[in-house]
């Protein structure tokens, strides 16, 4: 991920039937772009089916910042 201010981003994932819920708050302690993983965890989709179309959103809280990039995302389901 690149962006001039980091703290500024926030992350909502959506899964295939529409449940979507905020994995990152904005403004948070993410002061330097992150060089590798960021580990997020969410448990709104508990029930849901993992198979379909899953959406990242990022959302810029300050609109007079530049863009931002995000080279690549994966996703990873672990239950118990």
């Amino acid at each position: 991920m690149s962006h001039s201010l980091p703290y500024e981003i926030g992350m909502r994932l959506v899964s295939p039937s529409g449940t979507e819920t905020t994995i990152l708050q904005p403004y948070t302690a993410l002061n330097v772009n992150p060089n590798g993983y960021i580990y997020l965890a969410a448990s709104a989709f508990y029930g849901e089916s993992m198979n379909g179309n899953w959406t990242l959103k990022l959302f810029d809280h300050n609109t007079n910042s530049t863009q931002m990039t995000l080279g690549d995302w994966s996703i990873a389901f672990y239950h118990r």
